[in-house]
C-alpha cells in the first residue's frame, strides 16, 4: 500500500509507507486513546476508496468499579462516549503523524483494563 509519494522537486525518489507501518503507528495511537498498552492492540488498515480505513480491536482502560460504587471516583463517560472520542482523536492523530487521509475508524472493544488504585502513605 503506497500512502505517500515524495513530490518535492529537490529530492528525488519515493517514499513508501508500508501497510505494517501504518498499522503499527495506529496501534500506538489507538493504544493511547483507549488507556492501555499497544501490544493489546489489533489494527487493520484497509483502502476505502483512497482513504485509509481502520478497523481497531483491543481493551479499553476503565476504573476499579468498586470506587465507582462508593463514590470516591466522578461518574466516568459510558463506553460508547469514550469511543466516539478515541475515533476522533485516532482519525485527527494518524492523519497527523502519516499524512494519510483516513476515512472510518472501527472500533470493537474486547475487554477492559482495571486501572489499579495507588494508595498514597
Amino acid at each position: 500500500m503506497t500512502t505517500a509519494t515524495s513530490t518535492d522537486s529537490r529530492t528525488p525518489g519515493r517514499t513508501r509507507v508500508t501497510e505494517r507501518a501504518l498499522a503499527r503507528v495506529a496501534s500506538a495511537v489507538s493504544a493511547e486513546a483507549l488507556g492501555v498498552a499497544a501490544e493489546h492492540m489489533k489494527v487493520s488498515v484497509e483502502d476505502q476508496d483512497g482513504l485509509l480505513g481502520l478497523s481497531v480491536r483491543g481493551p479499553i482502560r476503565v476504573p476499579p468499579l468498586a470506587r465507582l460504587q462508593r463514590g470516591t471516583t466522578p461518574q466516568p463517560d459510558t463506553l460508547l462516549d469514550r469511543c466516539s472520542r478515541a475515533q476522533v482523536e485516532i482519525r485527527r492523530r494518524v492523519t497527523e503523524l502519516t499524512g494519510a487521509s483516513v476515512g472510518a475508524v472501527t472500533i470493537r472493544v474486547t475487554g477492559v483494563h482495571l486501572r489499579r488504585e495507588v494508595r498514597v502513605r
